[in-house]
C-alpha cells in the first residue's frame, strides 16, 4: 500500500522558483500518492514567495502555508513544518527545485518498503551533480567522511537535504540547528536513536546558479562542526 506523505518546504525570498517547485510536486504526486505539501514562508519585504503559496492553495487542498515574520531560519522551518505534518512520511523539498519533483518521489517510492529512512544520494552510480560549487563540493566531501567515520552512517551523502523519513521518527527529534546543519543532523540523531534501517537511491541534484561566498562557506562549515561535535559528545534527547 502507497504510504501518505506530508512535503515540507521552507521558503525564503523564493518568488522566482516556488510555483514551479509546487507544482511539478502536485502533478507528480496527484493521483498516486496521497500527499499534503506545508510551505512554511518567512515573509520577507518586496517579496512575493507568500502571496505566490496563499494563491496556489485556494486550488489545491493540498498546500497548507505557515506565514512567519522576518528571516527565522530553516531549521525553525523545518521544525514548524515536522509539528503540523499528518502523514506517514516527511520528505523535505527544498524552495530552489534542487531536487526535481521526479526525483523526490523515487526517494517516496523506496518507502514503501518499509524502510525507517531513505537518503537521497548525489553520489552513487546513475547519480549526478549540475552546477555545484567546487569549493562547497570540497567541503561536502570531507564532512560527509568524518560524519560516516564518527557515527558509522553507511552513506557517502549524510548531509543531503533529500530524504524521506518515517514521521514518528523526526517528531521523537528535538532539533538544536539554526541553520543547513539540520540536514546533518537529522540523520545523525536518527541513527543514533536505533533507526538504522535505511537505504538509498541515486538523484540528480541542481544546486542551480547560487553563488555561495567563501565567508558563507566558512560559517556553514562552523555550524556543520559545532552540530556534529555536540551531537557526539550528547545523547539525541526526544522532542
Amino acid at each position: 500500500m502507497k504510504k501518505t506523505v506530508s512535503v515540507i518546504i521552507p521558503a525564503y525570498k523564493e518568488e522566482k522558483s516556488i510555483e514551479e517547485v509546487i507544482s511539478k510536486i502536485i502533478k507528480e504526486l496527484e493521483n498516486e500518492i496521497n500527499f499534503e505539501i506545508i510551505v512554511i514562508v518567512d515573509k520577507a519585504k518586496d517579496d512575493r514567495t507568500d502571496e505566490i503559496v496563499g494563491n496556489l492553495s485556494k486550488d489545491f487542498a493540498q498546500i497548507k502555508m505557515i506565514l512567519r515574520n522576518g528571516k527565522n531560519g530553516v531549521a525553525k522551518a523545518i521544525e514548524d513544518g515536522i509539528k503540523e505534518a499528518k502523514n506517514e512520511i516527511i520528505v523535505i523539498a527544498m524552495a530552489d527545485g534542487s531536487e526535481d519533483a521526479h526525483e523526490l518521489k523515487k526517494i517516496m517510492n523506496k518507502m514503501d518498503e518499509d524502510f525507517d529512512t531513505v537518503y537521497g544520494n548525489r553520489f552513487l552510480n546513475g547519480a549526478g551533480m549540475k552546477n555545484y560549487p567546487g569549493q562547497k563540493y570540497f567541503f561536502n566531501r570531507i564532512c560527509n567522511l568524518v560524519i560516516r567515520l564518527i557515527f558509522k552512517i553507511p552513506s557517502t551523502d549524510i548531509t543531503n537535504a533529500a530524504k524521506a523519513y518515517k514521521s514518528e521518527i523526526l517528531k521523537e527529534i528535538k532539533i538544536t540547528s539554526k541553520g543547513f546543519e539540520v540536514f546533518a543532523e537529522l540523520p545523525i540523531k536518527s541513527y543514533l536513536l536505533g533507526y538504522k534501517n535505511i537505504t538509498e537511491v541515486a538523484i540528480i541534484h541542481d544546486a542551480g546558479m547560487k553563488n555561495t561566498s567563501k565567508f558563507a562557506l566558512r560559517k556553514e562549515g562552523i555550524q556543520y562542526v559545532k552540530t556534529v561535535s555536540y551531537t557526539h559528545l550528547t545523547l539525541p534527547t526526544k522532542a
